[in-house]
């Protein structure tokens, strides 16, 4: 009697366990291109936004805009859950030694944080929303 009892009550834990929801899910989505600069600075890029905002057709694009002869690598690191795009954009009004950039995520209008991290140890944080958030930084070492 002590095993069926035993027995039945493993049986309802198990039951309940499976049905709970996992705590490792994502709170939050991330994608970064790494940008590297013929000028010698290499910049990441991180945009972060809440998993809630994320679909299957979800794109985070990066409209990197440099000086006339400025030439970019990209290295997009790989196991993201979010696709990136960047596009790089070589303009005669843009000023020598330094990008803008414009971070898009499709899916709606929601908010979007933007970490600019290099060159050196420096780094700028900048809140907007997944329909456009610019910023502007040096692209020297």
């Amino acid at each position: 009697m002590k095993r069926w009892l035993a027995s039945a009550v493993a049986a309802v834990i198990l039951t309940l366990g499976v049905g709970l929801p996992s705590a490792a899910a994502p709170e939050w989505c991330e994608v970064d291109p790494i940008l590297h600069f013929s000028d010698g600075g290499t910049v990441r890029l991180t945009a972060q936004f809440r998993s809630v905002y994320l679909t299957p057709s979800t794109v985070a694009t990066f409209d990197v805009t440099v000086a006339k002869g400025t030439h970019v690598s990209v290295t997009i690191p790989k196991g993201l859950a979010v696709p990136e795009k960047v596009n790089i954009i070589n303009s005669s009004s843009q000023d020598e030694g330094t990008a803008s950039v414009n971070v898009t995520v499709s899916g709606g209008k929601f908010p979007i944080t933007v970490i600019r991290s290099g060159p050196g140890d420096q780094y700028t944080v900048t809140h907007g929303q997944s329909t456009g958030t610019r910023l502007s930084f040096s692209t020297e070492e």
